[in-house]
């Protein structure tokens, strides 16, 4: 799986597209690996960020801009956020629908610099 540090916009936009203000990542093969299903290590990884957040669907609050940011990303690439109750959280991964059990959310905090959801 390649890591891509995405930054300032540069002269060099081989693999970043600038529209609208908006940075615009693609990279195919991440993508047809995502779509393929095939790769445990990034099927692993999409379910995280479907799964470890405090989006909730029916107020469309946060209580960040960058859990909500991983939540459209994740359902961008077929991993939907659908709902949760206190103690489930349910999604939609590449159009089959799972419910996982919450056993515990530990909230974000500035000396773990972390929020976990187990």
């Amino acid at each position: 799986m390649s890591v891509y540090t995405v930054s300032e916009p540069t002269n060099d936009l081989s693999w970043n597209k600038y529209i609208d203000k908006k940075l615009e990542f693609h990279d195919q093969l991440l993508l047809d690996t995502i779509r393929r299903d095939q790769d445990p290590v990034v099927r692993e990884y999409m379910r995280l960020l479907a799964l470890c957040h405090t989006v909730m669907v029916e107020e469309k609050e946060t209580a960040s801009p960058d859990e909500e940011a991983l939540v459209t990303a994740a359902r961008n690439l077929g991993y939907v956020f659908l709902s949760r109750t206190q103690d489930t959280i349910t999604i939609s991964e590449l159009g089959i629908q799972r419910t996982y059990k919450v056993l515990a959310l530990l909230d974000f905090n500035s000396v773990r610099k972390r929020m976990s959801v187990l």
